[in-house]
């Protein structure tokens, strides 16, 4: 069973599966993802727009912005970015 959030949001059942095959396979799925969804399930991109970002989720009731690694990026870059950035919203 599909969780309800994606597809509330508009991602259709046939992306859900193709993603979360991907996931469990191991495999790629870069190019499963488009910009709505990025925009709809992340935070990302210049700091500002992310704290813009996180003001409006914790507005709507959000207590516990969770960071984590992004593929590709080392884990102290990201920490940095997160601790000077975001740690003082």
């Amino acid at each position: 069973m599909a969780h309800p959030q994606p597809k509330t949001n508009g991602m259709s059942e046939e992306t859900m599966l193709e993603i979360r095959k991907a996931f469990v396979a191991k495999r790629k799925a870069e190019h499963l993802v488009e910009d709505w969804m990025i925009d709809t399930f992340t935070v990302a991109g210049h700091p500002a727009e992310c704290k813009e970002k996180i003001k409006a989720l914790k507005k709507a009731g959000m207590d516990y912005p969770i960071a984590f690694q992004i593929p590709g990026v080392p884990i102290e870059e990201t920490m940095e970015q997160v601790s000077t950035h975001l740690f003082s919203l």
